[in-house]
């Protein structure tokens, strides 16, 4: 990964259209199948641990951080067509995205409140 210093908008942005293009398919198969396609997305910036680990015989990209946690569980809060941020995040957003600020929330791995934002799309 490459830090960027507008990674929270990139990653709030990407966010957006991930549930636009969710949208649209998930029409499409209510329509074909009956079927529903809802995505819940949770984002956290900060500073984490990238990296290959594993054994010689089994290796695997992955981040390990706080940041980490808490985007995990966000995803988890979040239901279908949410995208739910950290504190971390809202504070680094342009005032054109528009969120809404939800009660704190007491996650597992946290020993205190989270405060937690839905971004309105």
């Amino acid at each position: 990964p490459v830090e960027c210093k507008d990674n929270a908008i990139r990653a709030v942005k990407t966010g957006i259209k991930m549930q636009k293009r969710a949208k649209e398919i998930d029409d499409k198969l209510y329509e074909k199948n009956g079927l529903r396609l809802k995505i819940g997305i949770g984002i956290s910036t900060g500073k984490v641990f990238s990296g290959i680990l594993g054994s010689l015989r089994i290796k695997e990209f992955t981040s390990i951080g706080m940041p980490v946690n808490i985007a995990a569980r966000l995803q988890g809060m979040a239901r279908g067509g949410e995208i739910l941020i950290s504190e971390s995040t809202y504070q680094q957003l342009p005032d054109d995205i528009e969120v809404e600020t939800l009660p704190s929330a007491t996650v597992k791995g946290i020993n205190e409140p989270i405060a937690v934002y839905r971004v309105k799309t």
